[in-house]
């Protein structure tokens, strides 16, 4: 329990007067808060002025015995949800994961992962009206570099991974119509929908972990278990790309787990119909063979290096017990995903699925989509199910033959294709590094606490 209060630094810059009372009404009656108002350093950059302001509060004005301390700006607003008994247990819990920062609430994140009911793991974030700041974190903050193209947030979110977030959140930014730092917040209510978005895609993110049970790994797989198991595997090719076919041809050879059956792509429309209309002509040749589950594979799907038959099959057994409309083989982008288990995350939106496992539950489902000219079979398939995940490591990328046979629904037309795999594996390949790190975290704090307990 924190004995003493919190050594609490308000910025603000000294004309902005009505931010200053306002802060000052926010902590009124709130004694775990030992409040200083510290005039800001001022810059032409509001940035720079920042930085500085926070240098100088970690340098000259925080006491040597002093674990933490908190930064707020000066338009830190309190939610409904704060009280001091989540404030105190959300800090111990933080500090028994290691955390140089601790946010009250965000504007913005990046990947995000749930430690438990109260706290969030963060890659990326912005948003610092009310952040702590642990001990262990101060010597790198005083002996980092700021320059004038950096953000303040955004900095601070590079020089460490042990970043963590309050949740729900306790304090959000008030809007003045106005901001010092950062000139985009200017406009009315853009704030205010920041914050509000970013907390109900927590919210999502936590009804996800909750729902899904991990499937208990009793053993590891091995190929003899799988030895009789085959996958009506339906490969959609254009007669136009002989190359296409040889190289699909290539990909699935001496591969006995798959029953390829080759289907010629409708070519009457725009890209994205004809994929819709190739995959519906698919879905129906399923139906009429009575399939279970099925793959969908377009011809410039490309297995990686981490294929192996055991690893899929068992995937796709374990993905159907959790009751999976779809598991993709590998994704060229994604907004937010939720490690599920050690190689399956459930993700909400996704790009570039070259390789998609169907489970036959959701078959008639996509017989009954509505389909438009505006319409991408992966931004419609992602709003068609929540029941969805994707392999990692992934077993299958897209094959760059320099022009592209579909239409994709990502935003950035100008990368090339490996570039969106490459940032979608690294991006997830964060998640579920941090998704171990915690729960063996987890595993030996408990271990520890049986020791010293053991009648517990």
């Amino acid at each position: 329990m924190i004995m003493k209060p919190i050594q609490t630094f308000i910025i603000n810059v000294e004309k902005r007067i009505e931010r200053k009372q306002h802060s000052l009404e926010q902590f009124n009656n709130k004694p775990e808060f030992d409040v200083k108002i510290i005039k800001a350093v001022e810059n032409k950059n509001g940035a720079v002025g920042l930085w500085r302001t926070i240098v100088h509060i970690i340098e000259h004005l925080t006491p040597d015995e002093t674990d933490y301390i908190l930064i707020c700006e000066d338009d830190h607003q309190f939610t409904k949800e704060y009280n001091r008994s989540k404030l105190i247990s959300d800090i111990e819990e933080a500090k028994r994961n290691g955390a140089d920062i601790l946010s009250g609430g965000v504007s913005w994140f990046g990947e995000a992962l749930q430690l438990s009911s109260n706290l969030f793991w963060l890659h990326q974030f912005t948003g610092l009206q009310f952040t702590i700041i642990f001990k262990n974190f101060f010597r790198k903050i005083l002996e980092t570099e700021f320059k004038d193209h950096d953000i303040t947030d955004r900095k601070i979110a590079t020089l460490t991974d042990n970043k963590f977030l309050m949740y729900p959140f306790i304090s959000i930014q008030k809007e003045f119509g106005y901001s010092d730092v950062t000139a985009k917040n200017n406009t009315k209510g853009y704030v205010n929908k920041l914050f509000k978005d970013a907390s109900i895609v927590l919210h999502k993110l936590a009804k996800i972990r909750g729902y899904y049970q991990e499937v208990p790994e009793d053993h590891i797989a091995i190929e003899e278990e799988y030895e009789n198991i085959t996958i009506p595997t339906y490969i959609i090719n254009r007669s136009d790309r002989p190359e296409q076919l040889q190289h699909i041809s290539q990909q699935f050879e001496h591969r006995n787990e798959f029953e390829v059956r080759i289907i010629e792509a409708c070519q009457h429309t725009n890209k994205a119909r004809d994929l819709w209309n190739s995959i519906l002509k698919v879905i129906h040749s399923a139906i009429q063979n009575d399939d279970d589950v099925i793959i969908i594979c377009t011809a410039d799907h490309e297995f990686t290096g981490n294929y192996r038959k055991a690893y899929l099959l068992k995937n796709i057994i374990e993905a159907h017990q959790q009751g999976l409309n779809l598991l993709l083989g590998g994704i060229g982008g994604f907004e937010q995903a939720v490690p599920v288990t050690k190689n399956r995350l459930w993700t909400d939106t996704f790009q570039r699925a070259q390789f998609m496992v169907i489970y036959k539950p959701f078959f008639q489902n996509i017989l009954d989509e509505p389909f438009s000219d505006n319409d991408t079979a992966d931004a419609k398939f992602s709003e068609m199910t929540s029941n969805k995940m994707v392999l990692y490591p992934f077993i299958s990328v897209q094959k760059d033959f320099g022009y592209s046979g579909i239409a994709n629904s990502d935003h950035e037309p100008g990368r090339k294709i490996p570039e969106h795999f490459e940032d979608s594996n690294l991006r997830l390949n964060t998640l579920t590094n941090a998704d171990q790190k915690y729960k063996a975290m987890d595993i030996q704090m408990s271990n520890k606490t049986l020791m010293e307990h053991p009648g517990l």
